[in-house]
């Protein structure tokens, strides 16, 4: 493979291993041209974008900035603009691609069928005109809007985004350069703001500075309160629970399921809520009497025992609760703390 290929690809933090099958004898140019499909339209995966317009009513008394990393032609950008306009937000919205044609067209704002294929009439009529037998989006939707032409692993931005916006770009960079991708994201990340993925995507190399939020039916991603690298590998049990006492360790909100939470749940979460761990652990230890198959009962075990400083214990039930249900993040991120 040629030398400067080789130097192309990994500026891009393209694993070249991944790539092979794509390159041919084609400039590094095209062959990146290449592998950037592009693949866009508006409101992809709509269950995000409907759990996000929820998401942003707590912006209804405060500025709200946006990011689109890997924006292709701006619908991601021009999408989220619809939203915030329909809850009167104040925002700011910005989209960045490595393609300088894809950013040309997303300033223009005009869109063939393909982008728009998901939209109903009403959508279509709300949001855009017709021109030349393709649709334009509203210069009302287009105020406080930016484009830029930049590599994600050498953007640079000094302003802190609430929301981030990374789906489906990650999927041929190497290991080392998804490291460099999430570490700029936490510092670029506002110390409330979310990460939000494509459905279903997920790396390793994230958990060092994210942790999971379910809201509804989405996953979006936070920055660590506790970087889990810095974190010591410590046998002394008073410098233990000093670290612990730097986490912020709470109850998750329980998705979908909160809705038929046992009342018994309710009060235990409540109970922890409170910092009321002992009574909580009471209360626990008679419900697995009964049942010992509630993996919600063996997590807020888990982090009650936690907030006692109990940590052998903990572990015992966090192993519990990750066997009955693996599929909860916030327990293997309890694990990535508590097991080092």
């Amino acid at each position: 493979m040629q030398k400067d290929v080789i130097d192309f690809l990994k500026r891009y933090g393209l694993d070249i291993e991944k790539v092979r099958n794509n390159i041919t004898n084609d400039s590094p140019k095209d062959i990146l041209k290449r592998l950037l499909v592009g693949e866009s339209y508006f409101f992809r995966d709509r269950q995000v974008w409907a759990d996000l317009k929820e998401y942003l009513l707590k912006y209804t008394d405060k500025k709200v900035n946006f990011l689109s990393l890997g924006c292709s032609r701006g619908e991601e950008v021009y999408n989220f603009c619809f939203l915030a306009n329909e809850l009167g937000l104040r925002y700011s919205a910005t989209g960045i691609d490595v393609s300088a044609k894809r950013i040309e067209q997303a300033k223009q704002g005009i869109y063939d069928y393909w982008s728009i294929r998901m939209l109903n009439t009403y959508e279509l009529n709300r949001y855009f005109v017709s021109f030349n037998e393709k649709w334009k989006v509203k210069d009302i939707y287009k105020k406080n809007v930016n484009f830029k032409v930049e590599n994600i692993l050498e953007f640079n931005e000094n302003m802190k985004f609430d929301l981030i916006m990374l789906r489906r770009v990650l999927i041929y960079f190497s290991f080392d350069a998804l490291e460099t991708v999430f570490k700029k994201l936490r510092f670029t990340l506002s110390e409330n703001g979310i990460l939000i993925l494509g459905r279903g995507e997920y790396y390793p190399q994230m958990e060092k500075f994210f942790e999971p939020m379910t809201f509804n039916k989405s996953i979006f991603w936070m920055r660590s309160r506790y970087l889990l690298n810095e974190i010591p590998d410590v046998n002394d049990q008073k410098e233990k629970i000093s670290i612990f006492s730097k986490v912020s360790i709470k109850p998750s909100n329980i998705g979908n399921d909160k809705e038929k939470e046992p009342l018994s749940m309710k009060i235990i979460r409540k109970l922890i809520e409170s910092e009321k761990y002992c009574e909580a652990l009471q209360m626990i230890d008679e419900l697995l009497e009964i049942d010992r198959t509630s993996y919600l009962v063996w997590k807020y075990k888990t982090i009650a025992e936690l907030k006692l400083n109990n940590f052998e214990k903990a572990k015992e039930s966090l192993k519990k609760a990750i066997f009955l249900n693996p599929d909860d993040y916030e327990l293997w991120y309890l694990e990535q703390l508590l097991m080092r």
